[in-house]
């Protein structure tokens, strides 16, 4: 339902948005601000320890200018770095980087104090002595590489949980495997607070846009079959009550499932000023869709997309003749014995699933211990093929295993999956890069009180899955336990 991954950078909202181009025409090198151990770095780092948004403001104000053009506000550059100080529980400043005199950016490294995980602020000056920030962006740093045996890696892991936890920054579920062979199982916070109900390994959460594996998985399979092509235009399978030929003609299956339609997200002004309860049916979601038309040529880019998989979704009923969901049910859940997987109705009283939770922001920042809401008024009522859906950390290493073995799709579709078509490490509905230890697949998943991580290896046979009903919860967690696993020696 979100973008594949979730990258430490500042977003307006939970969903993609399209950032400004942070490159300058190339200045005079005597003009360069002298920013190294600029006072402004120190107070911006020091706004975000202050876990405070008017802190935040007042510094935003008096050293930032935000162009009329920019996709961020004031207001959204704090409620950003509330959050990532929330997350982080503060920072320690590892180093800063000399300027660049080309786009006069300086980039700040620091470690967070949760994980001691290293991030980067890279911060984009007026191109003069003394000009204000003009846009402050934020990613992932270098995480150390120390190899170790497996057993000290899963201790690691146990530590780096634990300390999630304490902090009050994870409520969830983990499992580490290799193969079929689980080796590490955690679980830590409240399914549900109004009962004080425990997660546990058979916890239920939603998974975003993890389970839009499955939508690209059973397209795979009707392909395989002979049932369709990825080169199959749209429009053989979609009628004009979802998007006008004009449209359909020229996007294929391939543009769909790989995100370069350039089709949007039906997490638009329609959806979020009306009632949930009104999307529940993929068909449901015309409405939604149907204005929807593409940013740019099909192909010619990446641009993650919502509505590209939802169509996925429906060309699968349309070829089968089934449900979306009881299709999904018998060509992915039942041969992969996911017994606890499924697009559950948000008001149907299904055990042992975990509502999600989203921190209220205490404007002060005096208190301590977050409060926290319920996201039943925020999420889809009904997930589909585009995310939303259910499932526990023991049904996804089960999926994992059938994947890897070849119950669901043969080698020539595997590779086909887990091809990188737009060299933005994406295939189909799976993200695909390279690491220490070679090529892993998987796929993110966060909205508002969710968050999920899946990571299969493919080399070493490993397998992380981090399932998280806290706002952003697995933040931080999931990429330190794909480091540490990435890292174990044979």
């Amino acid at each position: 339902m979100d973008a594949p991954t979730q990258p430490f950078v500042a977003v307006r909202t939970t969903h993609r948005i399209a950032m400004p181009d942070t490159s300058s025409p190339t200045h005079n090198r005597a003009t360069a601000p002298q920013l190294d151990g600029d006072a402004r770095i120190a107070g911006l780092l020091m706004a975000i320890n202050s876990r405070s948004r008017p802190s935040l403001l007042d510094f935003l104000r008096v050293h930032m200018t935000v162009s009329s053009s920019s996709p961020m506000t004031t207001d959204d550059y704090a409620d950003w770095l509330v959050s990532f100080s929330r997350l982080s529980q503060g920072v320690v400043l590892r180093e800063i980087k000399p300027v660049d005199t080309i786009s006069f950016t300086q980039t700040v490294v620091v470690d967070d104090r949760v994980y001691s995980a290293t991030h980067e602020f890279h911060l984009r000056f007026e191109a003069f002595a003394g000009g204000k920030i003009l846009e402050i962006r934020g990613r992932p740093g270098e995480l150390q590489s120390i190899a170790k045996s497996q057993a000290d890696c899963l201790a690691q892991v146990q530590d780096l949980c634990d300390r999630g936890a304490r902090a009050g920054v994870f409520s969830g579920t983990v499992l580490i495997a290799r193969g079929s062979e689980v080796l590490f199982e955690y679980a830590c916070g409240a399914a549900n607070k109004r009962y004080d109900v425990p997660n546990n390994p058979d916890t239920k959460f939603n998974l975003g846009s993890a389970n839009k594996m499955f939508t690209a998985v059973a397209v795979a399979q009707l392909v395989e079959r002979g049932r369709l092509s990825f080169t199959d235009t749209v429009d053989q399978y979609i009628d004009d009550t979802w998007l006008p030929p004009s449209v359909t003609r020229r996007i294929t299956v391939h543009h769909l499932l790989s995100h370069t339609s350039g089709l949007g997200s039906f997490f638009n002004e329609t959806f979020f000023n009306g009632s949930r309860a009104r999307f529940r049916a993929i068909d449901d979601f015309k409405a939604l869709v149907r204005d929807d038309r593409p940013a740019f040529a099909p192909g010619e880019r990446f641009e993650y997309s919502n509505n590209g998989v939802l169509l996925a979704g429906v060309i699968i009923e349309r070829v089968t003749g089934m449900s979306y969901y009881d299709y999904i049910r018998e060509a992915i859940y039942a041969p992969s014995h996911m017994l606890d997987t499924d697009c559950y109705d948000i008001d149907a009283p299904v055990p042992n699933l975990a509502m999600g939770y989203i921190p209220l922001v205490d404007p002060t920042g005096r208190r301590s211990v977050p409060e926290w809401r319920e996201n039943i008024f925020e999420h889809v009522a009904k997930g589909g093929p585009a995310g939303g859906g259910y499932s526990t950390v023991r049904d996804l290493h089960r999926f994992a295993t059938s994947l890897i073995s070849g119950v669901l799709v043969g080698p020539e579709m595997r590779q086909a999956l887990w091809t990188d078509y737009a060299g933005m490490g994406y295939g189909y509905g799976f993200n695909v890069e390279k690491t220490a230890s070679g090529t892993m697949i998987g796929h993110g998943g966060g909205f508002s009180g969710i968050s999920a991580s899946f990571r299969v290896a493919l080399d070493t046979g490993y397998v992380a899955i981090v399932l998280s009903n806290y706002d952003m919860g697995t933040f931080g967690l999931a990429r330190c336990i794909e480091h540490v696993v990435d890292q174990i020696q044979e």
